[in-house]
């Protein structure tokens, strides 16, 4: 079965933005091709906070813009970078505590069952389809089982629904 993180896009994007700020960039201009230091300070930051959260380092190198091998160099250089380049170190914590004081307004679900109610009463529904989305929130996981042809619909729906919540989006084919 393949497996594809949905939401992990937009999570990539949300932290290029955090640090774009931060460093004094243009919204969006981590993807540019420009090698000058605050480009090059905050696209490994942003990579290895993705990493760490477990996002799939062609969906970071898309993002960026820039090739697999990149993602890689970033994460071998992460601790030496961390320990030794004050600026780095300043601007990873900075993200990384924004990015989690972000999340924290975020509302979660207690139980598994709060959460797949909640779902099925915004009008997300199941179906004997070869499609399964898994929606995370939290630690909490639950399936919904669609057909390609209702794919979109559910998973705009399942968007919807889980607009306040802190939610990652996975397909399983």
């Amino acid at each position: 079965m393949i497996t594809e993180g949905i939401t992990d896009i937009k999570e990539v994007k949300e932290l290029c933005d955090i640090a774009t700020e931060i460093v004094g960039l243009e919204q969006g201009s981590l993807s540019s091709k420009s090698r000058k230091e605050p480009y090059a300070l905050a696209r490994p930051v942003v990579a290895n906070i993705c990493l760490n959260k477990g996002i799939h380092f062609v969906t970071i190198s898309k993002v960026l813009n820039r090739d697999r091998s990149s993602i890689y160099h970033y994460q071998k250089k992460h601790a030496y970078n961390f320990k030794r380049w004050l600026q780095y170190r300043s601007l990873f914590t900075k993200v990384f505590n924004t990015y989690k004081e972000s999340k924290k307004e975020q509302k979660t679900f207690l139980t598994k069952q709060d959460l797949r109610s909640h779902l099925l009463s915004n009008g997300v529904n199941t179906s004997n389809g070869e499609v399964y989305i898994i929606v995370k929130s939290g630690v909490l996981k639950t399936s919904i089982r669609t057909s390609y042809k209702d794919f979109s619909n559910q998973l705009e729906k399942i968007r919807i629904a889980l607009f306040d919540y802190e939610y990652k989006i996975d397909v399983q084919l």
